[in-house]
């Protein structure tokens, strides 16, 4: 099934809900979903009205409504008041958990006046109206869209790289809901419309897709502070970092002329370079230094050739690799370029 309507295609735009709007999105919510659904939309409107939207014919007439609902900014409180919510944030933590300063969002309460959730012009809307929201939403991790009666859809949201969340199905009050979802951390915005494109230039709209690239792994921050200090140790083996779960990660990704065992080797080896960039960390960068970079045949060789004690070696080698983490783990959420914004 399509949720395309081309007969209305480029006729209706959306538009940010307006307040005197209110009234007719609730109703709409009502009409269609029942009084339980339209509480619960008007918890959303008065908690995150940005996130509504409407569309209009040229009369200036309501003929639909949705929400995109970024639920890493609500309190715990609304995401559980909404059984469609709580069924997303209960689904990401379970399968690959956002981040810490990693954005979650859902598409919530897609109501044509005429024509529901069927072909139509708010249907038309909706993916217009997620992929600029995928696109201004800076880490975004998680993309969930809810749709009522939604085995019709499996198969083409499956053909979209927007598979059904399962496990995460809901109900409210007579309606049953599903729930499609993509881990943007994974593939990203980019490579999902480059498919996006091929398919439709091909006109292999029906098929199911295919992996241009392996999918990303999403760490953990103890996971991906384990794969970096392994890193570290095995830096003097290209075939042990090869095996390095940091070369499926963001952090190498991100970078263009990163690749393999060398690349992982000079994004680690640029990591422990900042901290030359203050001078109070100058006796950290001297104990990674002896430890990784230049090592001694021991770490209390390396203590000797600092001519420290060891317990003040070893808290220095300690801090210093902290903060090299630190720097990584910024780079992996919020890309190279915004980490190095931030860094003092």
């Amino acid at each position: 099934m399509s949720p395309v309507e081309w007969g209305s295609w480029g006729e209706y735009y959306p538009q940010p809900a307006r307040p005197e709007d209110a009234g007719a999105i609730l109703e709409l919510v009502r009409v269609w979903e029942g009084r339980q659904s339209a509480d619960i939309a008007a918890r959303w409107l008065d908690r995150q009205p940005d996130g509504f939207f409407v569309i209009r014919n040229h009369e200036g007439e309501n003929l639909g409504m949705l929400a995109i609902l970024e639920l890493s900014r609500a309190s715990l409180d609304d995401v559980n008041a909404d059984p469609g919510a709580r069924a997303a944030w209960g689904f990401a933590h379970g399968s690959a958990p956002p981040r810490r300063g990693e954005a979650l969002t859902l598409c919530r309460f897609v109501i044509d006046r005429h024509n529901y959730q069927g072909p139509s012009a708010t249907l038309n809307a909706t993916p217009i109206l997620t992929l600029q929201k995928q696109l201004s939403t800076p880490n975004l991790s998680w993309d969930f869209l809810a749709l009522a009666e939604p085995d019709k859809w499996n198969a083409y949201f499956a053909a979209a790289d927007l598979p059904r969340a399962e496990g995460a199905d809901f109900t409210v009050g007579e309606r049953d809901y599903g729930l499609f979802a993509h881990d943007f951390r994974k593939v990203s915005v980019d490579a999902w419309t480059a498919l996006w494109a091929e398919r439709a230039l091909t006109q292999d709209v029906d098929s199911a897709p295919r992996e241009h690239t392996q999918p990303l792994l999403v760490l953990s921050h103890p996971d991906f502070e384990t794969a970096v200090r392994q890193g570290f140790k095995d830096l003097r083996r290209p075939d042990l970092l090869a095996r390095n779960p940091l070369l499926r990660t963001r952090l190498i990704a991100d970078r263009t002329a990163a690749a393999g065992a060398a690349g992982l080797e000079s994004v680690l080896r640029e990591a422990a370079a900042t901290l030359a960039h203050h001078p109070r960390d100058d006796k950290l960068l001297r104990a990674v230094d002896r430890t990784y970079l230049r090592p001694a045949a021991t770490q209390e060789a390396a203590a000797a050739a600092l001519g420290l004690p060891f317990s003040t070696y070893r808290r220095h080698l300690t801090q210093g690799m902290n903060r090299i983490i630190s720097v990584l783990w910024d780079q992996e959420v919020y890309g190279q370029d915004q980490a190095e914004v931030s860094t003092p």
